[in-house]
């Protein structure tokens, strides 16, 4: 997940949408079964990929609809654990 999290970060979105869409929609995947009840990744990692995705507020900001959707479903799943 780390090294998902540093792809993320050194790309940038004109060049690399369709990257940068793949790798937000695997997270989003990944986190859907991190629940409270079976954890699967560390409260370090959770922060890891909070801050990558908050850090490229682009993602956020783009016309592209599917980049946007998916991340705000990262937040949301990771806003499952405190």
């Amino acid at each position: 997940m780390t090294k998902l999290c540093e792809a993320i970060q050194k790309r940038n979105l004109d060049d690399n949408e369709e990257f940068l869409l793949n790798a937000v929609s695997c997270i989003t995947n990944l986190l859907y079964y991190d629940t409270a009840n079976m954890p699967l990744l560390t409260p370090e990692m959770r922060a890891t990929i909070f801050s990558t995705l908050n850090s490229k507020q682009f993602l956020l900001a783009t016309k592209n609809e599917e980049i946007q959707i998916e991340t705000v479903r990262v937040m949301s799943n990771l806003s499952r654990h405190s």
